[in-house]
């Protein structure tokens, strides 16, 4: 039997002096090639235009092994912002074709490792340059490591996640040789009482000590991380970002409007290493709250921040 999901969540950020928008959902196909594969499309469209394509099948219908064929392409702005001031426009495309092999290690964790081969145009459209613009050929070896206990994927309220990813990156634009990059990602939800729960976030990436990768591996401000920051404002090739928070149930909303509203509170803190003008442990606190609607989360609040970094902002799409 064939079956179709389809979801369209919103993603919208904004800022006083910053608006983007990006809509994006995701077409699945199950037991499209036999039991248990899927074909999974995600596309963008808005400040990215974006469409990424993986084909997951076991080698056998009882097998834990599986291979996963992928290719995507996108074109997305990125802006660079010094606190509420931009600084560059650059135009970032990307397209990409690569494939797995995996194993589910159970229902929930997978390891899986694969090559991918592409071409990065990073290019700069207006502004002072914050890095050189590159274009080129990519190749890249990963490893993937993944294992997802949470209890609902938008609105987490119990459970953890973790994820490690190692990247040996043999050819990319800017770069004279190849190098490493290591990301690690956990989080951690903990229910204190009926409406209520309590979480931590960790984050973290390094190029391990390889400094000539082209153009920055890594970047902070906004809602990727450091919220009172400006967009893109943290920048480097490595770093880590802690963050602790509270999230409680006011109430629920009726059906036809969405499933609930929340109240969130939380503290950030990070570093970038050698990051240029920024201070040496970057840190906010942000609070607001979370409606889930039928077009997905929205995330309306404000944060305040060191070295005189805030701002108040509203994002529809996801928030954890």
């Amino acid at each position: 039997m064939r079956r179709l999901f389809c979801n369209l969540p919103l993603e919208w950020t904004a800022q006083p002096d910053n608006v983007t928008f990006l809509m994006g959902g995701r077409l699945t196909f199950l037991d499209i090639a036999g039991f248990g594969s899927e074909l999974r499309t995600d596309f963008q469209f808005g400040n990215t235009y974006g469409i990424a394509t993986e084909f997951y099948k076991r080698f056998t219908e009882t097998s834990r092994w599986f291979f996963a064929p992928r290719v995507s392409a996108s074109d997305a702005a990125q802006w660079f912002y010094s606190y509420s001031d931009p600084k560059a426009d650059y135009r970032v495309g990307r397209a990409a074709a690569g494939a797995d092999i995996g194993y589910a290690l159970s229902r929930f964790s997978e390891v899986r490792a694969g090559y991918e081969i592409g071409y990065l145009d990073a290019s700069l459209k207006l502004g002072t340059p914050q890095f050189q613009s590159v274009k080129g050929q990519v190749g890249t070896s990963r490893f993937r490591f993944t294992t997802d206990h949470l209890d609902d994927p938008i609105i987490p309220r119990r459970g953890y996640l973790g994820e490690l990813t190692f990247h040996w990156v043999d050819t990319s634009p800017g770069a004279p040789a190849a190098f490493p990059t290591l990301d690690l990602r956990t989080e951690f939800f903990k229910t204190v009482s009926k409406p209520a729960s309590a979480f931590l976030m960790a984050q973290g990436g390094s190029t391990i000590g390889y400094d000539r990768t082209g153009i920055p591996q890594y970047f902070l401000g906004g809602t990727a991380g450091l919220f009172a920051y400006g967009q893109n404002e943290v920048r480097g090739d490595q770093y880590y970002l802690f963050r602790a928070g509270y999230l409680h149930r006011l109430f629920t909303l009726p059906p036809f409007l969405g499933t609930g509203l929340y109240a969130v509170t939380f503290y950030e803190v990070g570093k970038m290493y050698n990051a240029p003008g920024v201070s040496r442990l970057p840190n906010d606190g942000t609070a607001g709250v979370i409606v889930r609607t039928a077009l997905g989360p929205a995330f309306i609040g404000g944060s305040v921040g060191d070295t005189g970094h805030a701002k108040w902002f509203f994002a529809l799409g996801r928030v954890f």
